[in-house]
């Protein structure tokens, strides 16, 4: 039986001329042959022509502008890249863990330094307060001298009998005597107007309170000047006043 054809279009003969190349030294011309190369329509069904039963096979357009898409046919691991996968998991795993071991590490680390270094700077700011504390000296109390009174028991003295009536230096040593004086010696002297009292320097402090004292037997008494260091604390020169 014939062969069937569906949808066959007959293709248009094309001539094509090839190209001569050149070939030197030839003389006589060379002759071209034409050879017939038919054209496809590429928006044409193509038609495969079978002796034995006729089918038509569509062939499908291809986009050239399509992304190529690799399909996974799911090659099985061997037990070694298996064994190696899981391995780089758990490593995985084992360095995230030690990087949050290392940072928690960081953090704490950093606490205690700056800890210790508030110890350190509040241990010698106190130790500071003590050394001052301990430095300040506690001025000494002023001792204020107690002042010394004035008694008739301090005084020793010399009488001398200036005033031309005789007794009168015995009569006056008398009178000192039952005031508390000590009475050393009684004796004469050349006769003078007016009451005369010396006193020593270590007794000047008591000046004014002798002497106010003596007046009250002696009315005219008067200080005539400092005693030399002897014996006696004062000197009385009775006058005839």
């Amino acid at each position: 039986m014939p062969a069937k054809t569906k949808n066959v279009k007959r293709i248009r003969n094309v001539t094509v001329k090839k190209p001569v190349p050149s070939v030197p030294h030839l003389s006589r011309p060379h002759v071209v042959e034409k050879e017939t190369v038919p054209t496809i329509n590429q928006n044409d069904t193509l038609a495969i022509e079978d002796h034995e039963g006729a089918s038509d096979i569509s062939v499908p357009e291809t986009n050239l502008k399509a992304t190529l898409a690799i399909e996974d046919i799911g090659i099985p691991k061997t037990p070694t890249e298996t064994l190696l996968s899981e391995n780089t998991v758990t490593e995985n795993k084992q360095d995230k863990k030690n990087q949050h071991l290392f940072i928690v590490g960081t953090i704490l680390f950093g606490a205690i330094i700056i800890l210790t270094i508030l110890i350190i700077i509040y241990w010698r700011t106190m130790s500071t307060k003590q050394t001052t504390t301990l430095a300040v000296v506690t001025p000494a109390p002023v001792i204020t001298p107690t002042p010394m009174l004035f008694s008739s028991s301090g005084f020793t003295l010399e009488i001398r009998n200036g005033s031309g009536v005789t007794g009168a230096a015995g009569k006056a040593a008398e009178k000192f005597r039952a005031r508390g004086y000590t009475v050393v010696s009684v004796g004469n002297n050349d006769t003078i107007k007016q009451t005369q009292v010396y006193v020593t320097e270590e007794k000047l402090l008591f000046e004014k309170e002798l002497l106010l004292d003596i007046q009250k037997d002696l009315p005219s008494a008067t200080f005539a000047g400092r005693l030399k260091s002897g014996s006696v604390s004062a000197e009385i020169i009775i006058g005839k006043e």
